[in-house]
């Protein structure tokens, strides 16, 4: 009976401590606000959402002064993120690394 007792004990301790260590998978899934600093119109700002559709995360690039503009060829690996967008007359490349709640990168836009 000792032996039961001993071995549905570990058991159990098992169990819990692996219930314990599951951690959940970081993700982008969410809104971010962001600022481009030195343009040559000035600082722009916005919101970047970025949405999971059928196992793919998609982006969208939400901007008071231009409106809303899907991101495509979206890449995320990792902490590494690469995007592109048609905005204002111009293709842009996004290149970024998420650091925790942050998301920081450049934008190459044509000659800029």
């Amino acid at each position: 009976m000792k032996n039961i007792l001993t071995i549905c004990s570990l058991f159990f301790l098992v169990y819990v401590s692996s219930c314990a260590t599951k951690t959940e998978t970081w993700s982008p899934v969410g809104t971010w606000d962001y600022t481009v600093k030195d343009t040559p119109s000035g600082d722009g700002y916005g919101t970047l959402v970025f949405t999971k559709e059928k196992g793919d995360i998609t982006g969208m690039l939400r901007s008071p002064e231009y409106g809303d503009s899907e991101l495509s060829n979206l890449v995320i690996e990792g902490e590494k993120l690469t995007a592109e967008i048609y905005l204002s007359g111009l293709d842009m490349t996004f290149e970024g690394t998420f650091e925790g709640d942050n998301l920081t990168g450049r934008v190459i836009a044509g000659t800029y």
